[in-house]
């Protein structure tokens, strides 16, 4: 009996690059598949370093001289993406209104604002009122000949402004491209775009950055005071469950998920499958006889980062019918915490 597994992901968010900021000094390692580094721009205020939330975090600061508060950039190919995801930590030390948090920087454009000479960022909104601000993520591209806002999104979630904060407060979004859909998440709670549109580019070879970010020589927004940790770039935007995870889960990051044996058992004609997963998601485990029509066999919810499920020939049997088969196909779908799907035991 010959065999086929296909793997089939809901949440399809795949990580891009990862920035844990355990290390201190000028550059830090990409915890992600593509080995970027983080570089500490020496013509701004070095970051400080100090105990995060789950390991060390970098500390956003401004010192006179040399008079810019702290930017730290990371360039290469694999984050030169027009849709994004993102994810950070982040412990309010002294935000000013208008402070910026994270950016995709763009090449020397100085036909425009200097405010808006930025692909996108997420940063600070104005105080409310109430001594507190939003925070918004801005889509403006990079291509500026075919305009230069695709949207905004304001968070619900306000952050204290010009105090500091025992708190540590989770950011999550993005940006999908091909439909303008424009999400943030703060402590999980998610805030949708109501004026985005498709069509930004953002992968013109701009740096992407923390705190303070450049546009050419020229500082075109100024960092937030803050501790920063596990700053964490997908190539598309997050789910509500992919937010509510990394909300949950300091220290952790999506993975795309595979499975890494699918193993027959000839003569009793059982099946097994083992596949990697994410603690708290649920998985539904389909078979067919061919790649078409796929029917539900079991599911489980993950309790760690690795799961087996042992299929027999009679659930088999029950499932496709007991005629001869020749081929079976298997699928794997990963879900976050879809309503009305319950886990088997």
């Amino acid at each position: 009996m010959g065999c086929v597994a296909p793997v089939t992901q809901v949440d399809a968010a795949n990580l891009v690059a990862r920035w844990k900021l355990d290390e201190g000094g000028t550059v830090h390692a990409d915890a992600g598949p593509n080995g970027i580094p983080l570089v500490q721009d020496a013509a701004t205020t070095s970051a400080g370093y100090t105990v995060g939330i789950k390991g060390a975090a970098a500390l956003l600061s401004f010192q006179n001289p040399p008079g810019v508060s702290t930017r730290l950039a990371a360039t290469g190919a694999a984050i030169q993406r027009d849709s994004f995801g993102f994810s950070f930590w982040l412990n309010p030390v002294f935000l000013n209104a208008g402070d910026n948090l994270i950016a995709k920087e763009m090449s020397f454009n100085n036909s425009v604002p200097g405010f808006s000479r930025i692909a996108w960022q997420v940063h600070m909104l104005s105080n409310n009122g109430s001594g507190a601000a939003a925070v918004e993520l801005v889509i403006r591209g990079d291509d500026r000949g075919v305009g230069d806002f695709y949207g905004s999104v304001v968070s619900t979630t306000n952050l204290p402004l010009q105090s500091s904060s025992a708190a540590w407060v989770h950011v999550a979004g993005g940006y999908d491209s091909a439909t303008g859909a424009l999400r943030i998440y703060v402590n999980g709670v998610e805030s949708v775009s109501n004026n985005s549109s498709p069509g930004a580019q953002s992968s013109d070879g701009g740096a992407f950055s923390i705190g303070t970010a450049r546009n050419g020589s020229d500082f075109v927004a100024f960092s937030a005071g803050a501790r920063v940790e596990d700053v964490q770039l997908y190539d598309a935007p997050l789910t509500s469950a992919e937010a509510a995870f990394l909300n949950a889960n300091p220290g952790q990051a999506l993975r795309s998920f595979l499975i890494t044996q699918f193993t027959p058992d000839i003569p009793s004609g059982n099946l097994s499958v083992q596949f990697n997963t994410l603690p708290g998601f649920y998985y539904q485990v389909e078979v067919a006889t061919a790649p078409a029509i796929f029917v539900g066999i079991t599911n489980l919810s993950a309790q760690n980062e690795a799961s087996a499920v042992n299929i027999s020939k009679v659930m088999l049997d029950t499932a496709l019918g007991q005629a001869p088969r020749s081929k079976v196909f298997m699928r794997v779908q990963e879900y976050g915490i879809p309503p009305g799907f319950a886990a088997c035991e």
